[in-house]
């Protein structure tokens, strides 16, 4: 499902295998269950927006929670995650 130009208000949004083009959103939730990933082209997010996980992403994201809290593996996982968090800054992404 495509979205071209539309304004969402106050609406808990599934976003698995949309397309959002040139959208405004205030105060949305946008739930990603780890299906086909939803992309986000020239959109405008209020600061009031948040993102939930479900699902396999929700399980990802539990995954990771326990591993930075690990004494062993929290390091090592903390630095992969801001390695992330610099590759998508950049667009610099391995795949």
């Amino acid at each position: 499902m495509e979205f071209v130009h539309k304004k969402f208000a106050n609406q808990n949004i599934e976003t698995d295998g949309k397309k959002f083009f040139d959208c405004e959103f205030t105060n949305c939730g946008f739930l990603y269950s780890g299906g086909t990933i939803p992309i986000f082209c020239r959109c405008k997010l209020s600061d009031d927006c948040y993102f939930e996980f479900a699902d396999c992403a929700g399980n990802t994201i539990n995954l990771l929670q326990t591993l930075c809290k690990d004494p062993f593996f929290g390091p090592t996982t903390r630095a992969n995650l801001e390695n992330f968090v610099r590759q998508a800054r950049t667009g610099d992404f391995l795949h």
